[in-house]
């Protein structure tokens, strides 16, 4: 509807659940005025089409034709107003639509036109004696309800055996009444014990202090604390700080798969409390523990990246674990770092935040040195000692597994321990060769191999999902192919030939294909049902398991050859995290398996020296002007026309350099991956000081000539 605005009409901004940046002025009637405010969400009309918005602000009052708002969905605002403004910063920072960044924070359940599918539970309460005297049948169900008080109708039906007559007329005769209720229904979880809080160490005493008097006020933590320090138990008794004050507590983790423990020590000491967000729970639940944390009935809070827009009133405190993590890196539209918001709401809501890693990264323990973040250590295990690790070089050895590997893992599964297998390869093999003329079998969509599976029996690509079955025979020389390179299926084929008793799980995306699948495989090592437990490296961060007492790395160069400066921080991070699971009831030794014996990042873990291996990258950081020593962007331009992507880059790359003074422009230069999904990709890096200069050059038309122009700030993939 369109309408002339009277100088006494009253308006408001609105910001669309779509790929848009802007808010847009729509005029309230009457009726509705008194039910909007920030953060509510409202359906108006975008062209021809209605859409749900949220309501970001207000504007004066003025003459012009406007739209309408056409209702609202909520009673109360859906938004909070910290979590409104950390869509809105993120969108200016990001440089992506304000739209969708609102639609992050909501569940899907409420990104569509209609209010919150809220389950209702029709419950029979007992109102006391009437004038009319029950039957026997009826006599019988009172005697029930007066001790109850209560119960849900299908209770009284199903469990109890009562029809819906008997009901209907003890509601006649004023002896009971029928209420609806909303249900939030079973958790989505179990729910574990009651265990009491720990004892702290003196280290853990020391930093549960410094971050207990900071609450109120807006502190950046970084708590580095090696393996199995007793991170968790802080974390524990930070939250119950938090409840006792009345506030709300958040930790965010980077993988689904660290969840299940979680939970169960979350629940342990808080209960019901508890809430949990994260993308394997189904929608349904999603939106029932959305609800859940809104209504204020869960104040402890755990979840992954998209949990960091969580409807916490009152937040006390933020924990980050594992900060280091790339999984914190949304790279999909909308982009964001977790780990770097969790400090934008932190500022915003005025509570304290905790960066907490045995591996920080770099740019966090850069920030540490320069007194950016307050530094909070713990330097030893609880318990026990660090594992003992032996670096093995393949260059001496045969097969798949060393001499040394094999005898670590036979001891321990001797002792009746367990173990943990890793190898950050997906597959079979790397990809098919054929030896005599070179030829190898790639994906028609994107500029790589395909990679080899044996379950099932298929050619596969990673990137797009495209796959075919395997060749026999090269098509051009009749040769017959070969299998190169190690993947995790030939792995787990090698362990069960040489171990034929033990019982062995996989953890990889090609073996997780359901949403509870990785619960499942975790309570099986948990209770001792699993004797080695091979994986990629989800496997190797945050997983506690007292019985494991060898982890074997079968390949620790994997990752060391990327064209990404990060490529040694990342293969030290997850050596030293995969190192750390074990010996954690006891001795525990590792082997290191790799081709690359002397390099840094394999020497620094072996020694689980992280301060070591930091003090040695950041001056290569430093020589290179490469972050924490510089703020970085990198332009990503696609299209299907490889001419019209040269020439678009080109483009893009001139707008930059006439206005880089002071910063570097790097390129244009084809992506790693030159080819992804028929789409060709050419890049340019900008690097800077100034991180609002960068900030303001980056801001780039986003298509060119025909091809798109995407900007990722502080970039974690250079591929």
């Amino acid at each position: 509807m369109v309408a002339v605005m009277s100088t006494h009409t009253r308006l408001c901004q609105v910001v669309p659940l779509l790929p848009v940046s802007r808010a847009y002025t729509y005029r309230i009637p009457s009726g509705l005025s008194p039910r909007i405010d920030e953060g509510s969400r409202v359906v108006v009309p975008v062209g021809s089409r209605e859409v749900v918005g949220v309501v970001v602000g207000w504007d004066g009052e003025e003459q012009v034709r406007i739209k309408e708002v056409q209702g609202v969905l909520d009673p109360e605002p859906a938004l909070l107003p910290g979590v409104l403004d950390l869509t809105r910063r993120a969108s200016q920072y990001y440089l992506e639509p304000w739209g969708l960044y609102l639609r992050c924070s909501l569940p899907p359940g409420l990104r569509k036109g209609r209010g919150p599918v809220v389950p209702m539970t029709r419950w029979v309460v007992y109102a006391g004696p009437s004038p009319q005297l029950p039957t026997r049948r009826q006599r019988e169900l009172l005697n029930r309800l007066e001790s109850v008080r209560e119960v849900p109708l299908r209770t009284v039906i199903a469990e109890w055996g009562y029809g819906k007559g008997v009901v209907d007329r003890l509601v006649a005769a004023g002896w009971i009444t029928v209420e609806e209720r909303e249900s939030h229904g079973p958790l989505p979880f179990p729910l574990s014990p009651p265990q009491p809080p720990l004892r702290l160490t003196p280290e853990q005493e020391e930093a549960f202090r410094r971050v207990e008097n900071a609450l109120g006020d807006f502190t950046p933590f970084l708590l580095y604390g090696v393996t199995g320090s007793g991170k968790t138990e802080l974390y524990l008794q930070w939250g119950q700080r938090c409840m006792e004050e009345g506030m709300g507590f958040l930790l965010l983790i980077p993988e689904i798969a660290l969840t299940p423990q979680y939970i169960s020590r979350f629940t342990a000491r808080f209960g019901e409390r508890v809430g949990v967000l994260h993308s394997a729970l189904s929608p349904k639940d999603r939106l029932r523990e959305w609800l859940r944390i809104r209504g204020g009935e869960a104040r402890v809070v755990l979840g992954t990246r998209s949990a960091l827009f969580a409807p916490v009133d009152g937040l006390g405190l933020i924990v980050v674990d594992e900060e280091h993590d790339p999984s914190f890196k949304q790279e999909e539209t909308p982009v964001y770092n977790a780990r770097d918001m969790a400090l934008v709401r932190g500022q915003i809501e005025g509570c304290p935040v905790v960066l907490a890693s045995a591996t920080p990264s770099l740019e966090s323990f850069y920030n540490a040195q320069k007194n950016k973040y307050a530094m909070l250590t713990l330097s030893k295990r609880v318990g026990t000692p660090m594992a003992r690790v032996r670096v093995v070089d393949m260059g001496q050895e045969e097969g798949i597994f060393s001499k040394a590997f094999l005898h670590g893992l036979r001891g321990a599964l001797k002792d009746g321990g367990q173990a943990l297998v890793l190898l950050n390869r997906r597959g079979y093999a790397a990809f098919l060769l054929c030896p005599k003329c070179g030829e190898t079998v790639r994906c028609p969509n994107c500029d790589i191999t395909l990679t080899l599976h044996r379950e099932p029996l298929l050619l596969r690509c990673h990137y797009c999902g495209y796959s075919k079955p395997p060749l026999d025979r090269c098509k051009h020389c009749g040769s017959e192919m070969r299998a190169v390179g190690l993947g995790i299926q030939r792995v787990e084929e090698e362990l069960a030939r040489s171990f034929p008793e033990a019982r062995i799980d996989r953890m990889d995306r090609d073996a997780l294909r359901s949403r509870q699948a990785h619960w499942e495989v975790l309570r099986k090592v948990e209770e001792g049902y699993t004797d080695i437990l091979l994986g990629t490296q989800m496997i190797a961060k945050g997983h506690h398991y007292p019985r494991i007492s060898f982890v074997g790395v079968v390949l620790a160069d994997v990752a060391l050859h990327l064209p990404d400066f990060r490529a040694a921080e990342r293969t030290f991070q997850i050596l030293t995290q995969v190192v750390g699971r074990a010996g954690r009831g006891g001795r525990g030794m590792a082997v290191i398996q790799t081709f690359m014996p002397t390099h840094p990042s394999v020497v620094w873990a072996a020694r689980q020296d992280y301060l070591s291996f930091a003090a040695e990258e950041l001056e290569r950081r430093r020589a290179l002007g490469y972050p924490p020593f510089s703020h970085m962007a990198r332009i990503l331009v696609t299209g299907t026309n490889e001419d019209r992507v040269e020439d678009g880059a080109n483009k893009v790359a001139g707008l930059l350099r006439r206005g880089a003074e002071g910063m570097v422009v790097l390129g244009p230069a084809p992506a790693p991956l030159y080819r992804v999904r028929n789409q060709y990709r050419r890049h340019i890096i900008l690097k800077g000081k100034r991180k609002a200069l960068l900030l303001n050059l980056a801001r780039l038309p986003r298509r060119v000539g025909g091809v798109h122009v995407k900007v990722d700030m502080d970039p974690y993939s250079m591929l």
